[in-house]
């Protein structure tokens, strides 16, 4: 599913907020959803920033429609 991100998030190495920052999604950004996982203080989807197509994860709370729909199984 491909969505504007409609925030400011960091994309991280991991579903948690001690993980490293990967990359950063803004508005203007459009984020490919894969597949979410429960992490940190609830659950993270594995998305793509389609504008430099870097990946990682994010919090869902901070995407638009709670994030992906698909669990990763992990």
């Amino acid at each position: 599913m491909t969505m504007p991100s409609g925030v400011a998030a960091n994309m991280r190495s991991g579903s948690s907020t001690s993980c490293g920052v990967k990359g950063w999604a803004d508005n203007r950004d459009m984020l490919i959803y894969f597949c979410y996982t429960w992490g940190q203080n609830g659950s993270w989807t594995y998305v793509m920033n389609v504008d430099d197509e870097t990946r990682g994860w994010v919090k869902d709370s901070l995407l638009p429609g709670n994030g992906s729909n698909y669990n990763c199984g992990l």
